[in-house]
C-alpha cells in the first residue's frame, strides 16, 4: 500500500472504511492495520474517520426516513385494501352472493371463528391468562445510585460520548 498515489490514499481510506465492520457489527482487525500502514498522519485519520462517521450516520437517518415513509405508504394501502374487501364482503351479503368468479379473480367465503367477548367482567377466571413482566427502571436505580445508595448489582459509570459536527 506503500506505493499509493496521493490521491488515490483517499479512495483506498474510503473502500478500507466500508469493509472494516462486518454484517455482524464486528470490526476486522487486519483492515485496521491497513488503515495503520497507510501512514496518514493522526489529523488526517482522525478526520476521515469523523467523515465516514458522519455519513454512515447520515444513511442510517436516510434509511430510518425512508422506513418511515415505506410504513406511512403500506399503511395507506392496507387501509384501502380493508377498504375494499369491506366493500365487497358489504356488497356480495347484501345481494345473497355467495361467490364470484371471473377469468382473473375469485371470490368466495369460508367459515371462520373468532370468540367475542362482549363483557370481560362476567368471564370467570380459569379463561385468564396472568402475563407478568418485569422490568428494571434504570430512572430510579440513576437516581438511587446518583444519591448515593449502594445498589447490589449496579454501579454508575461515567461515559464520554464522542459528537460529531
Amino acid at each position: 500500500m506503500s506505493n499509493l498515489k496521493l490521491y488515490e490514499i483517499p479512495v483506498e481510506l474510503d473502500r478500507l472504511l466500508a469493509g472494516m465492520v462486518n454484517e455482524d457489527g464486528e470490526i476486522d482487525e487486519s483492515v485496521v492495520a491497513e488503515i495503520e500502514a497507510l501512514g496518514l498522519v493522526e489529523s488526517d485519520r482522525l478526520e476521515s474517520l469523523a467523515l465516514y462517521l458522519k455519513n454512515e450516520e447520515a444513511t442510517a437517518a436516510a434509511i430510518r426516513a425512508e422506513e418511515i415513509e415505506l410504513a406511512k405508504r403500506r399503511k395507506a394501502h392496507e387501509g384501502r385494501a380493508d377498504w375494499a374487501k369491506a366493500y365487497l364482503t358489504n356488497y356480495m351479503t347484501g345481494n345473497g352472493r355467495a361467490s364470484f368468479e371471473s377469468p382473473r379473480v375469485r371470490l368466495s367465503f369460508r367459515r371462520s371463528e373468532a370468540v367475542v367477548d362482549d363483557d370481560p367482567d362476567a368471564i370467570p377466571v380459569e379463561y385468564w391468562r396472568v402475563k407478568t413482566e418485569t422490568v428494571l427502571d434504570k430512572t430510579a436505580l440513576k437516581t438511587a445510585l446518583k444519591a448515593g445508595i449502594e445498589v447490589p448489582g449496579a454501579r454508575l459509570e461515567v461515559r464520554q460520548n464522542l459528537q460529531v459536527k
